[in-house]
């Protein structure tokens, strides 16, 4: 029996328990086909927070939220760049819920980052109200 993602053929843990896989069972794929499956299947943020990824820089959102933006380098592929943003409504038990967002690799300084996500240079980004 063989098991593919999209064609390409996988470990079955990969398909049928994605949160079996290993962040250095990723490192050491040779693939980077097959490396973006498993990250795909892992998840991109799981992998920032369990891979020893880089930190580049931290900062604030302009509400005085922390923002970080981390890189880890992947072979034969460029580095996986994600910013690590804390959403601006509490839940139910006042906590705030953490998204990690993929940006352009060349990205270095956080609060760029952020403007970036919004179609906008660093020195254009100043929203003046959050809705």
């Amino acid at each position: 029996q063989r098991w593919l993602w999209r064609g390409i053929v996988v470990p079955q843990h990969v398909i049928e328990e994605p949160q079996t896989i290993a962040p250095e069972e990723i490192d050491a794929l040779a693939n980077a086909e097959v490396r973006r499956i498993y990250l795909e299947r892992y998840g991109f943020a799981n992998y920032i927070k369990n891979s020893n990824a880089k930190v580049l820089d931290v900062g604030k959102d302009p509400s005085g939220r922390p923002i970080s933006l981390y890189q880890k380098e992947l072979v034969d592929d460029e580095p996986l760049t994600m910013l690590r943003v804390v959403d601006a409504t509490p839940l139910a038990d006042g906590t705030r819920k953490e998204y990690f967002l993929r940006v352009p690799p060349t990205m270095t300084n956080a609060r760029a980052a952020l403007a970036w996500t919004w179609g906008k240079a660093a020195d254009e980004y100043a929203p003046r109200k959050e809705t």
